[in-house]
């Protein structure tokens, strides 16, 4: 039932849409980074 490509989608959207304090705080920090990726 399990595909790699949904567990990826979670880890994405787990990594887009940060919960907790320190995690938006990380988010923040590696937002210019990931902007960047997607740019190019």
């Amino acid at each position: 039932m399990d595909r790699p490509s949904n567990q990826r989608d979670d880890e994405r959207q787990m990594r887009y849409k940060p919960k907790t304090v320190t995690a938006r705080r990380k988010f923040k920090k590696v937002l210019p980074y990931v902007i960047r990726c997607q740019e190019s």
